[in-house]
């Protein structure tokens, strides 16, 4: 009698985004660095704003009002490659603008001036890498050598 030969079947695993917390770049603000962050992975068209909200949270890019506000405030160190990009804030505190709207703030270059309080919706909208995750990181301080007496 022959031996038949069994075939394991194994479940496919669902498709990698293969999107990496990672940032991509990074540039001086004041005397913090602002790194960034790409929202979407290579293999992804775009992503909704549950996943971009996640991707903020785990990026650990949860600007405030105030942050955005600072970015703001140093404007000319922006570098001009993101002058097409927006720059998001996924997990910024709305209750910070009154009420709870369930939008997404933005930042972006409206002719020679970067604005803050875009408002996007959070339902419906397709997030690509023309917006962008930032977060602070601060600069260690240096403090003078030990003087030997």
């Amino acid at each position: 009698m022959q031996k038949q030969s069994v075939k394991k079947v194994v479940a496919p695993s669902p498709p990698s985004s293969t999107y990496s917390p990672t940032p991509v770049d990074e540039f001086l603000v004041g005397r913090r660095v602002c790194e960034v962050f790409l929202v979407k992975g290579p293999t992804e068209d775009a992503i909704d704003t549950k996943t971009l909200i996640a991707r903020g949270k785990e990026a650990g890019a949860n600007m405030s009002k105030k942050d955005a506000e600072d970015l703001r405030k140093h404007q000319d160190e922006i570098p001009s490659k993101y002058s097409q990009s927006t720059f998001v804030f996924p997990v910024w505190n709305n209750e910070e603008d009154e009420k709870d709207d369930k939008r997404v703030r933005g930042l972006n270059k409206l002719g020679v001036d970067w604005w803050c309080v875009m408002k996007f919706p959070s339902v419906g909208k397709c997030w690509d890498n023309s917006y962008k995750l930032v977060r602070f990181r601060d600069l260690p301080l240096l403090l003078p050598a030990k003087t030997i007496l």
